[in-house]
């Protein structure tokens, strides 16, 4: 894998109870395998019932397609990352 979930304890948490997931990408020979899933699935147990959010790179379908597997949905606000990958926020609610 390359960058992952990476869950840094509290420092994920904010103030109002959100959780922020970082970039996570994978290599494309363990893509469709479940590889993804596993941190995911482990993230959104440590979150709870808590909110998340994260960025998706908008051009990005299976990406996106992931995240809304795992109950998240596209928000309609964007960003582009330094100025130049557009992202798409996405959130799971609570």
């Amino acid at each position: 894998m390359g960058r992952g979930c990476h869950v840094p304890g509290d420092r994920a948490a904010t103030p109002r109870g959100r959780r922020f997931l970082g970039p996570m990408r994978l290599l494309d020979e363990v893509r469709g395998h479940g590889v993804g899933g596993r941190p995911m699935d482990e993230f959104l147990a440590w979150a709870g019932d808590a909110p998340v959010r994260l960025w998706a790179t908008e051009h990005n379908a299976g990406a996106v397609r992931f995240y809304e597997r795992h109950g998240s949905r596209a928000t309609g606000e964007r960003e582009l990352w330094r100025g130049r990958l557009p992202n798409v926020r996405m959130v799971r609610d609570a």
